[in-house]
């Protein structure tokens, strides 16, 4: 006849991760020789010693068991739940490039946008700009407005991955570069 051994518990005071670190579990109890080992479920999970992993957001039930040994008889403690999260990435940081060009085009989704990914900016001389895409007026005015008074949303917009869409005329009459959107003007006989 064997006798039961202490209580078995698994001792880990923290019992949430992050998938690609692994955690190194932890026991405390039982009776006679100590030689526990470990189980684990969970999809993605792996255990390897006392070593438990996962790759994914996934939550991973543990439980520690010491066998039979002498005059005791095997005990398992209570199964305890440890989860994965993702890890934080870094912040993404975004540089707008500046072109001299007639017009700009801007592929991607952002503010006002539907499910179409190209949207059309015209900038012109007169510091005119004309947010629309190929043929859907976008949320906002329709016209053509000042520069200073379009939303700044809009013009977070026009300040994003700028392109060439055509060669410049060029002329000998400079234009100040506008200092919302970046983008340069060579000449004042550009048409848009």
């Amino acid at each position: 006849m064997f006798v039961a051994q202490s209580p078995l518990s698994i001792t880990n005071s923290v019992t949430t991760g992050t998938a690609g670190s692994p955690i190194t579990l932890t026991s405390a109890g039982g009776s006679g020789t100590i030689a526990v080992s470990f189980a684990v479920s969970g999809t993605g999970c792996s255990l390897v010693g006392d070593v438990l992993s996962t790759t994914g957001t996934d939550t991973c039930v543990v439980t520690a068991t010491n066998a039979a040994n002498g005059i005791y008889a095997s005990t398992t403690s209570p199964a305890v739940s440890v989860h994965f999260s993702l890890a934080a990435q870094r912040a993404l940081r975004v540089r707008a490039v500046r072109h001299a060009g007639r017009a700009a085009h801007r592929r991607g989704f952002g503010v006002g946008t539907t499910e179409r990914s190209r949207e059309r900016l015209r900038l012109s001389p007169t510091r005119v700009l004309s947010h629309r895409e190929q043929g859907h007026p976008l949320p906002g005015p329709s016209e053509p407005q000042r520069l200073g008074e379009v939303p700044s949303a809009v013009l977070a917009d026009v300040h994003g991955d700028l392109h060439h869409e055509e060669a410049l005329k060029s002329t000998r009459q400079a234009v100040p570069r506008s200092r919302s959107t970046g983008a340069r003007f060579r000449s004042m006989n550009d048409r848009f």
